[in-house]
């Protein structure tokens, strides 16, 4: 998961976002990674102003 996260450069893993769920056999679980908003440089603002450029955050 934390590989995944750092390929896809999320910054927003938490435990919320995580979803798990039972398999069916005893004591084992699987999960769902969710809200991937933040991923991807998706959620900057990439502006260039006399030659720089400047990124912030939405």
């Amino acid at each position: 998961m934390f590989i995944f996260d750092v390929w896809i450069l999320n910054i927003d893993r938490n435990s919320r976002n995580i979803v798990l769920y039972p398999t069916g056999k005893q004591n084992k679980y699987d999960f769902y990674l969710i809200d991937h908003g933040l991923s991807l440089y998706g959620s900057f603002i990439w502006k260039k102003t006399n030659g720089i450029v400047h990124i912030g955050m939405i």
